[in-house]
């Protein structure tokens, strides 16, 4: 019923199996944990994707490069909230990924927002 786990709680811990992932033993996350997130997140990867995808992730996070996206963020949103009023009730996690979907290339730099 299940498998063992391991459960870190101390940050020099958390750290080294971040960096050890993928070399030692691989990284999983509970099925209910992965089903709200999807099955694509980049907390499905392992190895070297998972690390490209963190490395992104980490500079795309970065307080000034954050805050220049609220403008982004705040326009997108407010565009979106007609729709969602039209609606009457919407599913967070699909919006979020609709929303995603018109941010990223802006994140990119693709397009012009």
């Amino acid at each position: 019923m299940g498998s063992l786990c391991l459960v870190p709680t101390r940050a020099e811990t958390i750290k080294w199996i971040l960096n050890h992932e993928g070399k030692q033993f691989v990284t999983g996350y509970p099925k209910a944990f992965r089903k709200v997130l999807g099955e694509y997140t980049a907390l499905s990867s392992h190895g070297e994707k998972w690390k490209s995808t963190r490395r992104f992730i980490v500079n795309s996070l970065r307080n000034e490069h954050v805050r220049a996206q609220i403008p982004v963020v705040e326009k997108i949103v407010l565009e979106n909230l007609t729709h969602w009023e039209q609606k009457g009730s919407v599913s967070i996690r699909e919006e979020t990924k609709s929303v995603s979907i018109i941010y990223i290339p802006c994140l990119s730099a693709l397009v012009t927002c």
